[in-house]
């Protein structure tokens, strides 16, 4: 429910896909 839910669905949440990219920028 990270990446998929950001990908399917980033209107259902607009703080997932922020915190999917924190978190590619950091790894």
């Amino acid at each position: 429910m990270t990446r998929h839910g950001a990908v399917t669905g980033p209107q259902v949440d607009p703080a997932l896909p922020l915190l999917v990219v924190r978190s590619t920028i950091r790894a």
